[in-house]
């Protein structure tokens, strides 16, 4: 290393690189867990390889005995915090809840997560962390559009949860409530005292290809207000028309449900059709006709 200039002091410089740990998500560290055991193989996949040293001193004693204020023994080094399973990874997770106006269940939960991890740099001389990028689990950084379900005699106050993009590991969680309140129906109503005539409602159908709304009517196998003899269903905007014109029996198309407010009531109002009837006066004695009355009323009334 020494050349023949006797003259000239050689100058030699020595660099030395600070050992780092690379530190992957899915093998995370204790903080205060030891980074190597002594007689353990630098190379875990070389187990004939060079072997980390065995501390040859107890931690924090002198090297020199006789020299008490001189340099220690130093300890195993040991992982710092910030190198935890949840340094490393992050989840954002949606939570949609289906429930009725009072609260219960209305239908299952549906639960979405995106994961992201990271690396981190561990510098055993400076102590210090230094973390790479976050990375979208398979790229994906996106919560699915989820349809609301459709439930039989409730509508929805939300077609769907749209989806959200661009999702990053410092987005916060999402929960989304979406409540099912109780469809209206189409309720009869007859003059007060009228005897053996229907009096259930009718629930409006859904309509399949949105829970937030009734069907139509026009549909197959849509409901009919039923034919009552002596009656005429009417709905608020008139007479309602019958399914059959030919057959009032078959019942009748019921009016247009209230799509801005599907859980609003329609009143069926069955109005009594006029009657005739006619009188007819005659001798007991000679049995001829003396005259004729005629008289007129609705269905259920009692003549005067």
């Amino acid at each position: 290393m020494f050349d023949t200039d006797d003259d000239t002091t050689q100058a030699f410089e020595v660099h030395l690189k600070h050992a780092t740990i690379t530190v992957d998500p899915d093998d995370p560290k204790t903080p205060s867990s030891p980074v190597y055991t002594p007689g353990d193989p630098v190379d875990p996949d070389d187990p004939d390889g060079p072997t980390y040293p065995a501390e040859p001193g107890t931690p924090g004693e002198p090297i020199d005995p006789n020299n008490p204020s001189g340099p220690t023994w130093p300890a195993t080094p040991t992982y710092p915090d910030g190198l935890k399973t949840t340094d490393l990874n992050e989840t954002v997770d949606r939570t949609i809840t289906y429930v009725y106006e009072d609260g219960s269940e209305a239908a299952k939960t549906v639960t979405d997560n995106v994961q992201f991890t990271r690396t981190a740099e561990y510098d055993v001389v400076m102590g210090t962390v230094t973390y790479g990028d976050w990375v979208a689990t398979n790229g994906d950084t996106t919560f699915d559009a989820v349809e609301s379900p459709v439930i039989t005699g409730y509508y929805a106050d939300l077609t769907q949860v749209d989806e959200t993009t661009g999702l990053t590991a410092d987005s916060g969680d999402e929960n989304v409530k979406v409540t099912y309140k109780q469809m209206g129906q189409w309720v009869p109503s007859f003059p007060a005292n009228t005897p053996s005539v229907p009096t259930d409602p009718i629930t409006y159908p859904n309509d399949p290809d949105d829970p937030t709304q009734p069907l139509e009517p026009g549909a197959p196998d849509y409901p009919v207000i039923p034919y009552v003899p002596g009656f005429t269903p009417a709905g608020p905007d008139g007479p309602l028309q019958p399914v059959d014109p030919t057959d009032p029996s078959k019942g009748y198309v019921p009016p247009a449900t209230p799509t801005d407010n599907p859980g609003e009531d329609t009143t069926i109002n069955y109005v009594a059709n006029e009657q005739m009837a006619t009188i007819t006066f005659i001798d007991d004695t000679t049995k001829t006709d003396l005259t004729v009355d005629t008289i007129t009323g609705v269905s259920d009334a009692t003549s005067t």
